[in-house]
C-alpha cells in the first residue's frame, strides 16, 4: 500500500505539521487527564530509564513522519507500512521496557515470604505499566498525526501512476492510523488504570484489598470492549488490504508491504498483552496462586502466612484431590499417599528464624479440609511424615482474607488481581524428627472435651487447662520457648487441632504433633476416585 499526492504547497505544509502539532496537543491532554505534573512525575519515575528511550524514539519518529508526509504531499511514493511502523515504534519500545521490569520482578519473587512477594509483585507490575503507558500514548499521538497528515494531502492521483488509486490508498491509511491510534490510546489508559491501584495497594488494609481490587478491575474491564472492537476492525481492514492486493494483481513490493503491516500490528497486540501473563505465570510458579479449593471444601482458618506450591494436592474429606480433580482415596496405601504429597516439599522460606537445633526443613505445605478428622487426619499426617518432611504447613485463610466467592470472581475477570487479593494463612506443626540435639518436649497436650486443651509437664507437676477459644491475655506464659507434644485422638478434627496449635503458639511455645497409635480402620471414600 502506498500514499502519494500531486504537489501542493499549502496542503503539504499542513500535512507535514500534523504530526508534531498532534504530539504537542496530546501531551497537553495527557497532563490534564493525569491530574497534573505530580502524577506525570510518578509515571516518569516508575518508568526509569525507559522514559528516555520512549521520548527519544518519539522525537525521532516525529522527524521521520514529518519528512515522509512532506514527500507524500509532493507526489513521491511512501509505503504506508513504513509510516505506520515508525509511528508504533515508541509503543514497542515501551512494551519492551515493561517486559524487562516484569521479568526482574518475577525473578525476585522466589526468595521472599508470601506477603513480601505479593507486595513486590504489585509494585513491580505497577512500575512496569509506566513505560507501556508512555509508549502507547506517544504512538497514539503519532498515529493520529499521521492520519491527519494523510487526510490533508490532495486527493488527485499523480500522473503516470497507472493501476494505482492513491486517494483510496490514503483513505485506507487514514482509517488504519485512526483505528490503531484509538487502540493505542485504550492501551495507555488501561496501563494507567493498572498503574494506579498496583502502586497504591500497599497502603490499602488487608481487609479492604478485595473491594479495592474489584473496583479497579471494573475500571480496567470497561475499556476492553473498545479495545476488542478496535482490534476486530483492524482485522477486517487487514483482510481487506490483502484481498485488495491479491485481486488487483499488485506487484511484489505491495504484497510485501501488506504482509509486513498485518504481521507487525499482530505482533504488537500480542506483545501488548504479554506482560500481565508473564507476571501471572511467574507468580503462580513462585507459589502465589489464589487458593481455589474444590467445591464443598471448608477452608481452614489460620493466622500466619505461607504459599501453596503450584500443583499441590488438596486433602478433602474423600481423599487427596489433585488440581485436575483426580482423587486418591484415604483407603490407598501410605506410600501412595506420600508419593502424591512429595512434589509439594519445600524449604521453610527466606528470612525464617528457628531455635538452634531445630530442623523444620523440608516443609510440606498443603491445604486440608477443616472438617478432616479421625483416621483420615491420621493417614494424612503419617503420609506427610513419610515424605521426609520434618514439619507440615496447613495452608488456609486468615480471618481477614477475602471471601472465596469474591476471589473466584476476580480470578474469572482479572487473574492477576485475584492473586494479589488472596491472603493465605498457615497452621505450622512440627514432627518429632525436627527436634534434635538439646531440644526435647517439655509439655504434652491433648484436647479434652469439646473446647478445652489439657497441658501437663513432662517432668511432672500440676496440669493446665486452657480454652481453645482463649484470647492472648488468657494464655499462660509458662510455656514460652517450650516444645509441646500435641497428641491426637481419633475424634479430633483438623479445625480443633488448629485451635489447639493457635493456643500453644499464643503462649510462645511450638506445637509438635504426636501421631501415636494409628486407628484400626481407614475411612471409606465419600466418592469413587482413582490414583494420580
Amino acid at each position: 500500500m502506498f500514499a502519494t499526492a500531486r504537489p501542493s504547497l499549502a496542503p503539504g505544509t499542513l500535512a507535514a505539521a500534523a504530526a508534531p502539532a498532534t504530539v504537542l496537543l496530546t501531551s497537553t491532554v495527557a497532563l490534564s487527564c493525569l491530574a497534573g505534573s505530580e502524577a506525570v512525575s510518578r509515571v516518569v519515575s516508575a518508568a526509569g530509564p525507559f522514559t528516555l528511550l520512549v521520548v527519544l524514539s518519539g522525537l525521532v519518529e516525529v522527524g521521520f513522519l514529518t519528512l515522509m508526509l512532506c514527500q507524500a504531499s509532493t507526489g513521491r511514493v511512501v509505503p504506508l507500512a513504513v509510516m505506520l511502523g515508525l509511528a508504533t515504534l515508541p509503543w514497542t519500545v515501551g512494551l519492551l521496557g515493561t517486559e524487562v521490569l516484569v521479568g526482574r520482578t518475577v525473578e525476585a519473587l522466589g526468595a521472599l515470604e508470601p506477603a513480601d512477594a505479593r507486595s513486590l509483585l504489585a509494585r513491580g507490575t505497577g512500575m512496569a505499566m509506566a513505560p507501556r503507558m508512555l509508549g502507547a500514548w506517544t504512538s497514539a499521538a503519532l498515529l493520529l498525526g499521521l492520519g491527519l497528515g494523510l487526510g490533508l494531502t490532495r486527493n488527485e492521483s499523480e500522473p503516470g501512476q497507472e493501476g494505482r488509486d492513491p486517494p483510496a490508498g490514503r483513505l485506507f491509511g487514514v482509517i488504519v492510523a485512526g483505528v490503531l491510534a484509538a487502540v493505542a490510546a485504550v492501551s495507555a489508559l488501561e496501563a494507567y488504570r493498572l498503574f494506579v491501584p498496583l502502586m497504591g495497594l500497599a497502603q490499602v488494609p488487608l481487609t479492604g484489598r478485595a473491594d479495592f481490587l474489584t473496583q479497579a478491575t471494573d475500571e480496567v474491564l470497561r475499556l476492553r470492549p473498545v479495545r476488542w472492537a478496535g482490534m476486530g476492525l483492524l482485522t477486517v481492514l487487514g483482510g481487506s488490504l490483502l484481498l485488495w492486493v491479491a485481486r488487483g494483481g499488485r506487484r511484489g513490493k505491495e504484497w510485501m508491504g501488506g504482509l509486513v503491516l498485518v504481521a507487525s500490528v499482530t505482533a504488537l497486540f500480542v506483545l501488548d498483552g504479554h506482560p500481565l501473563r508473564t507476571a501471572l505465570d511467574g507468580a503462580r510458579a513462585a507459589g502465589l496462586g489464589p487458593l481455589l479449593p474444590p467445591a464443598g471444601f471448608e477452608t481452614l482458618r489460620t493466622s500466619q502466612t505461607s504459599p501453596l506450591p503450584p500443583g499441590a494436592v488438596f486433602a478433602a474429606l474423600e481423599g487427596l484431590v489433585s488440581p485436575g480433580g483426580v482423587r486418591l482415596p484415604w483407603t490407598a496405601s501410605a506410600p501412595a499417599l506420600a508419593g502424591a504429597l512429595s512434589p509439594s516439599l519445600a524449604s521453610a522460606g527466606a528470612g525464617t528464624e528457628f531455635p538452634v537445633g531445630l530442623t523444620p526443613e523440608p516443609v510440606l505445605p498443603l491445604q486440608a479440609d477443616a472438617r478432616l478428622t479421625g483416621a483420615a487426619l491420621h493417614h494424612l499426617l503419617r503420609a506427610s511424615a513419610q515424605t521426609g518432611a520434618r514439619s507440615v504447613a496447613f495452608v488456609g485463610r486468615p480471618p481477614e482474607a477475602v471471601r472465596l466467592a469474591t476471589l473466584e470472581g476476580l480470578e474469572a475477570r482479572l487473574p492477576l488481581f485475584a492473586l494479589l487479593a488472596a491472603q493465605s494463612g498457615t497452621l505450622r506443626l512440627l514432627f518429632p524428627s525436627a527436634l534434635s540435639g538439646p531440644l526435647s518436649l517439655s509439655w504434652r497436650a491433648h484436647i479434652e472435651g469439646p473446647s478445652v486443651l489439657h497441658l501437663s509437664p513432662v517432668e511432672g507437676g500440676p496440669p493446665l487447662r486452657v480454652s481453645l477459644h482463649s484470647r492472648p491475655a488468657e494464655v499462660p506464659n509458662v510455656l514460652a520457648g517450650a516444645f509441646v507434644g500435641l497428641e491426637l485422638s481419633e475424634d479430633v478434627s483438623l479445625k480443633e487441632l488448629g485451635a489447639a496449635a493457635d493456643v500453644i503458639a499464643l503462649s510462645g511455645a511450638s506445637p509438635v504433633v504426636l501421631l501415636g497409635t494409628p486407628p484400626d480402620r481407614a475411612p471409606a471414600p465419600a466418592t469413587g476416585g482413582s490414583g494420580f
